[in-house]
C-alpha cells in the first residue's frame, strides 16, 4: 500500500477513501437497466430498437422511459437490424379485363381467414443462384399461413403453398396476389373458385396494392438474408423455416398487433 501510495503520488487517507468509496445508487440502477436491455436485445436476435425492447421490459414489469432505452442502446453500442421503409410505386396501370381488385388497398380485417394475401421474393444461394420463396398472409393477424422455396418460379410454387392452407380457412377468403402468370393461370384461379375463395389482383405496376406480404418479404431479407453469408439451397430452406415457423410466427411482436406475436393476438382475440 505504502509503495502504491508513493507511486502515485497520494496520501495513504486519500487511498483508503478510494478504496471503501461504495457505487452510486445512480450507477448501479444503470448498471441493472443495461442488463435488462441487452437481455431483451439479444432475446429479440438484435432485430428490435428502443420502442420494442420498452415493451418487452414494461411486459415485465420492468418501467423505464423510451427516451433512457434509446440512450442506452447508444451507449452500450446495440445496434438493432434496422428495417428501411418500404417505398411504393404510386403509379397506377390498367386493368385487364376479368382481373378485378377485390381487396382494393383495404388491409383491415375484422377477422381470422377473412383477407388473405400473396407474393413471390427472389434468393439467392450458394449452389442453385436464384431460387424463389412464395408466402401467403392473413391480414387479420399478419400470420404466414404457408410458404414454399423451391428452385423455378412456377405455378407449382404457388399452387403448392396454397395447398398447404386448410381448406376451411380459404372458404370466402379474398386471396389477393399480383398479376404474376403464375396466379392468373386458370389451373390457380379454378382452385380458387373450387375452394369458395374470391380472387383478387392488383392493379398493373402497382406494388401498393400488395404492400403487406411485399413488406414481410423485405422484412425477411433485412433480418435474415442480408444478415447471413449466403448459404447452399437446403440450407437457406431450413434458415426460412426457422425465421417464419421459430421466429416470425411465434416470437416476434408487431406494433400494429399491440405488441404481440401472430400467434399470441390470434389466441387473445379469440
Amino acid at each position: 500500500k505504502k509503495r502504491s501510495c508513493e507511486l502515485f503520488k497520494i496520501s495513504k487517507s486519500s487511498y483508503y477513501k478510494f478504496k471503501s468509496k461504495k457505487e452510486s445508487l445512480r450507477s448501479q440502477k444503470r448498471k441493472l437497466d443495461v442488463l435488462e436491455i441487452k437481455r431483451e436485445f439479444l432475446k429479440g436476435k438484435k432485430r428490435y430498437g428502443a420502442p420494442k425492447i420498452k415493451n418487452r421490459l414494461e411486459h415485465r414489469g420492468v418501467i423505464i422511459g423510451i427516451n433512457r432505452v434509446r440512450r442506452l442502446m447508444r451507449e452500450e453500442g446495440l445496434i438493432p437490424i434496422v428495417l428501411k421503409k418500404y417505398r411504393y410505386s404510386t403509379k397506377e396501370g390498367k386493368n385487364v379485363e376479368g382481373l378485378k381488385n377485390e381487396l382494393n388497398r383495404d388491409f383491415r380485417s375484422e377477422k381470422y381467414g377473412e383477407k388473405i394475401v400473396g407474393d413471390i421474393t427472389y434468393i439467392w444461394t450458394k449452389d442453385c443462384g436464384w431460387c424463389y420463396l412464395a408466402s401467403y398472409m392473413d391480414l387479420y393477424n399478419n400470420e404466414i399461413l404457408s410458404w414454399n422455396f423451391q428452385r423455378k418460379m412456377d405455378m407449382n410454387l404457388v399452387m403448392s403453398a396454397l395447398e398447404k392452407i386448410p381448406a376451411r380457412h380459404l372458404k370466402g377468403s379474398i386471396v389477393h396476389t399480383d398479376r404474376g402468370s403464375q396466379y392468373t393461370s386458370k389451373e390457380m384461379r379454378k382452385r380458387l373458385e373450387k375452394l369458395g375463395a374470391l380472387e383478387s389482383f392488383s392493379r398493373k405496376g402497382n406494388p401498393w396494392d400488395n404492400a403487406c406480404i411485399e413488406s414481410f418479404h423485405a422484412t425477411l431479407k433485412k433480418e435474415l438474408i442480408y444478415d447471413m453469408e449466403v448459404k447452399s439451397y437446403e440450407d437457406t430452406k431450413e434458415a426460412i423455416f426457422e425465421f417464419i415457423e421459430g421466429w416470425y410466427n411465434n416470437e416476434r411482436i408487431q406494433k400494429r398487433l399491440g405488441y404481440l406475436s401472430p400467434t399470441e393476438y390470434l389466441r387473445k382475440s379469440s
